[in-house]
């Protein structure tokens, strides 16, 4: 029984940390392009609207990550939905 839940929280734990590497090499991918980008010029409208493509493009790349990093702290907050009622299992997490 128990380990039927640690094999399944350690499936969780393991999707989450496979999760955070993505977004971390994600992360580090959009900084090398963004440094590569080097010095931008143009009117401030011109700029502003760049401005505005680029953030919504991250923002769309970030929120699809967002999910699963919440799913996981919802069930780390929330152990009993893995079926772990008792506090003294609280150290698995």
């Amino acid at each position: 029984m128990y380990r039927n839940r640690l094999e399944s929280n350690a499936e969780h734990w393991n999707a989450l940390l496979l999760s955070l590497r993505e977004l971390i090499e994600w992360v580090i991918r959009k900084d090398t392009e963004l440094t590569g980008l080097g010095p931008i010029g143009g009117d401030v409208a011109c700029l502003q609207k760049q401005q505005v493509r680029a953030m919504k493009h991250i923002k769309t790349c970030f929120c699809a990550k967002a999910y699963v990093v919440s799913c996981v702290l919802l069930l780390r907050n929330r152990p009993e939905l893995l079926g772990i009622h008792s506090r003294s299992h609280s150290h698995i997490f």
